[in-house]
């Protein structure tokens, strides 16, 4: 599924999506940093109990105006498919 976002140029944008690390699952993201630069990635837990979940936090900030995409798949680093996929079109004005 690709969500479609809006961002004016200068502007932050902030995803974050359910994890939970102690299962070994974890989020990478694949985009064009050319059109859009990651300034930080972090886990926030939910809870304080062990293995409980919480979110990755993602923030980017555009370089330029265009169109660009963010690939967001949650996997396993020694298995070759994620378990869930989730893209978003950035518009950047």
């Amino acid at each position: 599924m690709n969500r479609k976002l809006r961002i004016e140029l200068g502007n932050e944008l902030v995803l974050a999506l359910d994890a939970n690390p102690s299962t070994g699952y974890s989020w990478e993201a694949a985009f064009d940093d050319g059109s859009l630069a990651l300034l930080k990635q972090e886990y926030r837990s939910a809870s304080d109990l062990i293995g409980g979940g919480g979110k990755t936090i993602f923030t980017f900030r555009p370089v330029k105006e265009g169109v660009s995409t963010i690939v967001l798949r949650y996997r396993r680093p020694w298995e070759p498919e994620p378990i869930k996929t989730v893209s978003f079109e950035v518009t950047v004005s």
